[in-house]
């Protein structure tokens, strides 16, 4: 699995091909043992970060811009709004998947 961090986003390739939470969550933490502390995925919850992946990989699963759903951005600065909507939307996946 290819992430790539930067100090306002962090990217997981392929990241459709993770489907279960707990596999997430260990790319997440793996990656953080990897990069210094000022890295975007020590800036976000790992619940936060997972709901957003669960959007993507539901979006994907659905054939919804597959393009662009295939990879996860995991960025820092997001409106309420798109956060609140990851958290409506999120728990959907586990029907989907």
């Amino acid at each position: 699995m290819k992430v790539d961090t930067t100090s306002d986003n962090t990217c997981i390739y392929d990241s459709y091909r993770i489907k279960r939470v707990s596999d997430m969550r260990g790319v997440l933490l793996r990656t953080q043992g990897l990069v210094s502390e000022n890295m975007a995925i020590y800036k976000r919850s790992i619940n936060s970060m997972i709901r957003e992946w669960r959007v993507h990989n539901l979006l994907y699963s659905l054939g919804i811009q597959k393009d662009r759903t295939k990879d996860v951005d995991l960025n820092i600065n997001q409106p309420w709004y798109v956060r609140l909507a990851y958290t409506i939307i999120s728990p959907l996946y586990l029907h989907f998947s």
